[in-house]
């Protein structure tokens, strides 16, 4: 691996300690400093300093000779059939990962990875949560990008049993022409030259990357150039309306902010059972306080979002999808057409009333996806498209996976049958209502302590009940009633939505599930995908000839399960016998 691993790892470890003494150990500072006058010691500002500085300095040397001597045991090797990598000092390492195997080639490179011009290339292969994906750290970004088209290569290589050549540094399967060069790289049966203007607003930039193109395209110290490789033949990037709506209707800033607001608003309920003048003042600045710090948080994240987004572009190259994103930390995910498990068009409630959708592809996860920095990947796959206008979803599935052209049509599918509306309104307003099952526990626990005290039971302080009860019990049977009557609405709603527009259909090479509601999930599987095919019946169900399809696939880090209840039984036999 490149020799920057031997002085960037370190002192990224160094940050991270320094951080950790400084939050973590600030209680302990503090005692320390007490204890110093407490006692009458007498220390120079100076002598403090230059003890600190000395210590971190110190750390910093041995961590360096700890990296050291790890990059001196870390290697690769493009062996004949299979990519090979070693590491470890005292406890050795070697990972063996066939080409054939090769799921996907990803890179990501933190804030002072980028400056120094290298990045982390993480190997997947179909492993689930068993297997490790093969990490390599701190290549260059030009190393990266031929380790990508060598693995590549040589699966391809694999798969048609042909041995590998070179081209100078490039290489290709025998007899082809070098990745990139005229007559090489040939486009895949079936794969039309989509133009990108095939989808509207297709390639159209936008403030955030015209601002920061330097910074998009920056691959610092060590980077070098980039690589020839195979011609790209469809590429999308976000608008700037795309762009600025993707951002600010992510349901992870709005739930942060949501949870904050509801969280300030449980404290100033709780501390209105306190004192008339305390009371008040919460009153006039508890809830206005909240709504300002829901917004703050929104806001932040927010633009969180629009530094991840920021640079995006989906492409097809070849065989692959490739996406690319991200201002601060860059992060490169691709994965090869017949790896993809399904693909999924999810609409959130807000982006639903904005008639837009998120596009992404289920794919195979490897337990390092689990870790901090590729949660969101692991859970939702390849994420090709955050807000993509609902009208051109299908456009932009045609240009970069034209292996679907053959999909069934959505408005083409059957209905659910009339009876699953009152079975799913029940469901959802009664049976798994949350809010109204929480407000009858909390209902429950106010008649039991009514009845302690009326029991003049020695362990409550009555007088104290009754005060706190005075306060509390009206404001929170007004908050607990308007909740349920909310949650009723939503539910039914929602059911009413569902019943009448999900759908469900089949044809020769994929399924097709549709649960609606407020919030939407349309997942198109190929049934070569499908690991197993389930048809469930509760009881309830049997007695009105209703039954649940299920499709297990290999996505995500164990497996998926896409599944849509209350079809008719014969339906769920007809889709048994589709299988075999």
């Amino acid at each position: 691996v490149h020799k920057s691993y031997i002085w960037v790892g370190p002192l990224i470890a160094l940050v991270v300690v320094i951080a950790a003494v400084l939050l973590n150990g600030a209680s302990g500072w503090v005692q320390l400093i007490m204890f110093i006058q407490e006692e009458g010691f007498r220390l120079e500002v100076l002598t403090v300093v230059l003890g600190a500085v000395g210590g971190f300095v110190l750390l910093w040397l041995v961590i360096t000779g700890l990296y050291a001597l790890a990059y001196k045991h870390m290697s690769y090797v493009f062996d004949p059939l299979e990519f090979s990598f070693y590491s470890g000092v005292f406890v050795k390492k070697r990972v063996h990962m066939p080409y054939e195997k090769v799921q996907s080639v990803n890179h990501r490179a933190s804030l002072i990875q980028r400056l120094v011009g290298v990045c982390t290339v993480t190997i997947d292969s179909a492993g689930g949560s068993a297997n490790k994906a093969v990490r390599v750290p701190y290549v260059t970004l030009q190393t990266a990008e031929r380790m990508r088209n060598d693995l590549f290569v040589r699966k391809a290589a694999a798969a048609a049993g042909v041995p590998v050549e070179y081209i100078g540094d490039e290489a290709v399967a025998a007899g082809a022409a070098a990745p990139g060069a005229p007559g090489g790289a040939p486009v895949p049966p079936g794969m039309p030259p989509v133009a990108p203007a095939a989808v509207p607003g297709a390639g159209a930039p936008n403030i955030i990357d015209d601002a920061f193109q330097p910074v998009g395209d920056w691959r610092g110290l060590y980077g070098g150039a980039v690589l020839a490789e195979e011609p790209v033949t469809f590429e999308y990037s976000l608008s700037n309306k795309e762009l600025v709506l993707a951002s600010i209707s992510h349901p992870g800033p709005l739930a942060a902010g949501l949870i904050v607001a509801l969280s300030l608003l449980v404290c100033v309920g709780i501390a209105l059972t306190q004192s008339d003048w305390f009371a008040a003042v919460l009153l006039a600045f508890g809830v206005p306080l909240a709504l300002v710090a829901a917004i703050v948080v929104w806001a932040l994240g927010s633009l969180g979002i629009l530094l991840g987004y920021g640079g995006f572009k989906v492409r097809r190259r070849g065989s692959r999808i490739e996406v690319e994103r991200g201002l601060i930390t860059r992060n490169f995910s691709g994965i090869d057409v017949d790896r993809i498990q399904y693909v999924e068009v999810r609409q959130s409630v807000f982006r639903r009333l904005l008639r837009h959708s998120e596009l992404s592809l289920g794919r195979i996860g490897t337990s390092s996806q689990s870790s901090s920095e590729n949660k969101e990947s692991a859970a939702k796959g390849l994420l090709i498209h955050p807000f993509v206008a609902n009208g051109s979803v299908n456009a932009l599935l045609d240009g970069l996976l034209p292996e679907f052209a053959d999909r069934p049509a959505k408005d083409a599918c059957a209905k659910l049958p009339p009876k699953a509306l009152g079975r799913n309104v029940r469901r959802r307003c009664l049976w798994f209502n949350w809010v109204l099952w929480t407000a009858l526990i909390c209902l429950g626990c106010w008649a039991l302590t009514i009845y302690l005290i009326l029991a003049d039971d020695p362990t409550v302080d009555a007088v104290k009940a009754q005060l706190v009860f005075d306060h509390l019990v009206g404001i929170a049977a007004a908050i607990a009633a308007v909740a349920v009557v909310l949650s009723v609405a939503y539910y039914a709603v929602s059911a009413v939505l569902w019943a009448r527009h999900s759908r469900y259909g089949w044809n020769k090479r994929y399924l097709l599930l549709h649960n609606d509601g407020l919030s939407t999930v349309l997942r198109i599987v190929p049934r070569t995908k499908i690991q197993s095919g389930i048809t469930r019946d509760n009881p309830f169900q049997r007695r009105v000839a209703l039954t649940t399809l299920q499709a297990v696939t290999a996505a995500g880090v164990n497996r998926t399960t896409v599944q849509l209840l209350d079809v008719p039984a014969a339906q769920g036999a007809a889709y048994l016998e589709w299988l075999e």
